[in-house]
């Protein structure tokens, strides 16, 4: 297998829903937090007082799946219209990513962190791999490596290494 392609995925976990979204505990704060996807938002929860702290609009529609990184340095969150986002563990944007498909419902990260997967579903669904590096500036770009399309034909693929 090419290495430029491989991906191992580890610990993919969450609170799972019908729509595959998953929570972010923080139990490193003096108050246990648990951030989770509600609509087109992530909500910051206090657990012990079973109260929401704060609300983050993440997308203009359905966030449908959020995951961290291994490494614990970035969030992804992922909508059902085309849209990813790369946040800090701060909840700042980082960059806003222009996914190949609509309807996105799960997205991985690889157990190093510099890769992420994403899977669309419909007619023409889809899975694609991407990488994340640093910039010289030291803030991350993300670049699409691979991705395949069902009832596509190859002409019609975003992109093939």
């Amino acid at each position: 297998m090419d290495a430029r392609l491989s991906l191992s995925v580890v610990a993919n976990w969450g609170v799972a829903s019908t729509r595959n979204c998953s929570g972010l505990p923080n139990i490193n704060v003096p108050s246990p937090t648990f951030d989770a996807p509600l609509g087109p938002n992530v909500v910051r929860w206090d657990v012990r007082k079973r109260e929401r702290i704060c609300n983050l609009k993440a997308h203009r529609s359905l966030t449908s799946c959020m995951r961290s990184s291994p490494d614990g340095r970035y969030i992804l969150t992922a909508s059902c219209s085309k849209e990813l986002a790369l946040w800090n563990r701060q909840w700042e944007k980082l960059e806003d990513i222009e996914a190949p498909a609509q309807f996105i419902h799960h997205v991985a990260w690889c157990e190093s962190g510099n890769r992420f997967l994403l899977c669309s579903k419909g007619f023409r669904s889809l899975v694609a791999v991407y990488s994340v590096t640093q910039s010289a500036t030291g803030s991350p770009t993300t670049t699409l490596l691979w991705s395949s399309c069902a009832g596509c034909f190859p002409s019609q693929v975003a992109h093939q290494l």
